[in-house]
């Protein structure tokens, strides 16, 4: 009975101490209470080279590099829309990609989370860059 009481006591002791010590710890971040400081994300306008890597990290994996629904992933969903394709792009809105991005759709997950309103409209300029540009037309100018 005095091991069990005493491994309880040395368990104990264990833990007031590690209490203790992430009240002091804890002391430097702001003391209790406080939520620890995040970076701020900066509120200027998403670069084309950021939509780019936005896309790479979040998009690629499943609708390729070129955005042909090729990605790595994309043999799991089978199905996945090409961003090249110009029926692609007649057939949705900006406004319809921006709620696809943000609640996710079928599959797809939800980035609403995980992006800001400027990084899903910037991804949304990003894809309209797949669109292949149609071919110069044959009338001439009167």
């Amino acid at each position: 009975m005095n091991v069990v009481r005493s491994g309880r006591a040395c368990w104990m002791g264990l833990f007031a101490v590690w209490v203790l010590c992430g009240l002091l710890l804890g002391c430097d971040q702001g003391g209790a209470g406080e939520a620890p400081k995040t970076p701020a994300k900066p509120k200027g306008p998403v670069t084309a080279a950021e939509a780019g890597k936005l896309y790479m990290r979040a998009c690629m994996s499943c609708h390729g590099t070129g955005g042909k629904g090729d990605g790595h992933r994309s043999r799991m969903f089978g199905g996945l829309p090409d961003f090249t394709s110009a029926e692609f792009h007649a057939s949705r809105t900006d406004e319809a990609l921006t709620t696809t991005i943000l609640n996710g759709q079928g599959r797809m997950p939800a980035f609403k989370h995980r992006f800001d309103e400027r990084e899903i409209g910037a991804l949304v300029k990003h894809v309209r860059t797949f669109q292949a540009t149609p071919a110069p037309s044959d009338k001439k100018n009167p």
